[in-house]
């Protein structure tokens, strides 16, 4: 073999370890690139899925409170609905001359604990959830048919 045949051969076997670390990079560089995509969509959907689990969360949260509050203070007469300065209410007295009173304000669904005779205030009152809606229809047999965003609740105080 003459000298230059040696010298090419030197010079491609060189080469040839380049393209082969660069290639060994590009394809690092591809898996690291995927890794990272796969990452960033995992993060985005994991956020997404908590996001609407606490609005669902929040929604049932509301005609949970009002069903709780009516059982835990269901006496005879306790629960009335009616209506009030803000529209639509629910008043349940506790039978020891106070209520609490639950109405919407600004798309709120309130809650006021105060005296039976007392008027609303809504900046007295502790905030439920949001809503837009809130309508309460008491059938002739005394069930009452709760409505907000969050769907309907359909109360049967056993008082009645």
């Amino acid at each position: 073999m003459d000298h230059n045949t040696m010298e090419t051969a030197a010079y491609a076997e060189k080469r040839g370890h380049e393209t082969s670390g660069l290639f060994t990079f590009c394809v690092a560089g591809l898996f690291l690139a995927g890794f990272l995509t796969l990452v960033i969509f995992g993060a985005r959907v994991y956020s997404s899925t908590v996001r609407n689990q606490r609005a669902a969360n929040e929604m049932r949260a509301q005609l949970s409170y009002i069903s709780t509050a009516a059982k835990a203070f269901d006496a005879a007469g306790a629960i009335t609905a009616g209506s009030g300065d803000y529209g639509q209410m629910i008043t349940i007295a506790d039978g020891m001359g106070y209520s609490i009173k639950i109405y919407c304000h600004d798309d709120h669904l309130l809650e006021e604990y105060s005296g039976e005779s007392d008027a609303l205030d809504p900046e007295n009152a502790s905030v439920i959830g949001t809503t837009e809606t809130f309508t309460v229809t008491e059938s002739e047999n005394g069930v009452l048919v709760i409505r907000t965003d969050a769907g309907e609740l359909i109360l049967n105080p056993r008082s009645r």
